[in-house]
């Protein structure tokens, strides 16, 4: 990510250790850390100790590659180590401007909470700083097919 300092980058000191954390797992490209921040038990961060830029679809496909191999890795990981049976995957792209994601262990997951959180349904009409996986407000499939065609066009299919 040409022009920015890498020497002040919070992820770059994590993934050359210059910084205390608390580390799962790792291999040569990805650091596992637990989230000093977490809003559940377990909350890791996937880094990648190269500074990369956080939109998927600006990375070498070498490093999606990469990436997907190992979050395949570090899911497994804590699946076993929490002894839960889903992580949600989350790369939104946002806060620290370096390649990361973000892994939340679905502690406690079973079907009242799905049935719970398809009582809750939400609407944003802008992002908020945040996303969520409690279902949303069905949309009418016309509605639906234009904003489909919509999209296709502008983006050139």
């Amino acid at each position: 990510m040409e022009g920015e300092n890498q020497n002040v980058c919070l992820f770059c000191k994590i993934a050359n250790k210059e910084l205390e954390s608390a580390v799962i797992y790792e291999n040569e490209d990805f650091v596992m850390v637990l989230d000093r921040d977490p809003n559940i038990l377990g909350q890791c961060l996937v880094i990648s100790k190269q500074h990369l830029p956080t939109e998927f679809d600006q990375l070498p496909e070498e490093i999606k590659q990469k990436l997907m191999k190992f979050l395949d890795e570090a899911i497994k990981v804590l699946k076993r180590g929490l002894s839960v049976e889903k992580v949600a995957v989350v790369l939104e792209g946002s806060g620290v401007q370096h390649l990361h994601v973000k892994l939340f262990p679905l502690v406690g997951y079973d079907e009242t909470v799905i049935m719970i959180s398809k009582l809750q349904r939400v609407w944003f009409d802008r992002y908020l700083g945040f996303i969520t996986t409690k279902q949303g407000v069905t949309q009418p499939m016309d509605f639906l097919k234009k904003l489909a065609e919509e999209i296709r066009k502008r983006a050139g299919l």
